[in-house]
């Protein structure tokens, strides 16, 4: 009897089996269905050029649905009001140059051109201003532009990365810096905490491109993480925001405990 009832127990657990493993195969197959369906929903409504590349298996932002977008890119650490309470509104950038400490002592941290750095003369009258880029072409351009400048001793032109120009200047040597150099969040970072070792204790930083994704070269900026972190662990805030036509906004920063006072 035993030698009977062993393989037709080992036939029944043998097609129990195969029954899961069918079941099991079935589910798979209508979840796949599933999201063969949500994908070719998706594709429907995608541009041509979006069904090419996805045919053609390549990958570009645009093609990904709103949620895996958002997931690359988590949101900036929220400021609190005492950031951005006495902040001021200007039309643009040059604009904002007003709220500048005049006849002072200053860095542009990525002066490109030089473009830029003319209004900041013009409107700042400083003192003494640095400016730092490390492209040697517009370096040797800002210098033959601004040739002038140099030799009254106004402008100080440096050629070199903006963090190691800035940390060889003396420690709150600056009373203000201006940065438009590396966009990315490491970058700005950097930049902020050169500038902070530079400044005065009641010393201003602003910076160009306060923008989370710039639409004209289509890149994530880091701008607005790294002020927002500056912010929220030094103690500083937001007292001037100047617009720009596509969304690279600047800002003007200072510590709370000197902007208490009068604004200069």
């Amino acid at each position: 009897m035993s030698r009977v009832s062993e393989p037709v127990g080992r036939a029944r657990a043998a097609v129990l089996r195969a029954g899961s493993l069918l079941r099991k195969v079935r589910r798979r197959l209508r979840r796949s269905a599933r999201r063969g369906q949500r994908r070719w929903l998706f594709f429907r409504k995608q541009p041509a050029r979006s069904k090419l590349r996805i045919l053609l298996g390549l990958k570009a932002l645009e093609d990904l649905p709103m949620a895996a977008r958002n997931a690359l890119w988590p949101l900036p650490a929220p400021l609190a009001a005492q950031h951005v309470r006495r902040a001021r509104l200007f039309e643009n950038r040059v604009a904002l140059l007003e709220m500048f400490p005049t006849g002072a002592v200053g860095a542009e941290m990525g002066c490109h051109k030089g473009n830029f750095s003319a209004h900041i003369l013009d409107v700042t009258a400083p003192r003494k201003l640095h400016l730092i880029d490390y492209e040697a072409a517009f370096v040797a351009e800002v210098r033959e532009r601004y040739a002038k400048e140099i030799d009254a001793g106004v402008v100080e032109v440096h050629h070199g990365d903006t963090v190691a120009s800035v940390d060889a200047l003396p420690a709150g040597s600056l009373d203000w810096a201006y940065i438009d150099g590396d966009h990315s969040c490491r970058g700005a970072r950097r930049d902020l905490a050169a500038a902070h070792r530079a400044v005065k204790p009641d010393g201003w930083i602003g910076l160009n491109d306060y923008v989370f994704f710039n639409p004209e070269d289509m890149g994530k900026y880091g701008v607005v993480e790294a002020v927002h972190e500056f912010c929220l662990e030094h103690d500083w805030e937001i007292l001037g925001f100047g617009l720009a036509g596509r969304g690279q906004h600047d800002v003007l920063l200072r510590r709370r405990e000197a902007a208490d006072g009068p604004a200069d």
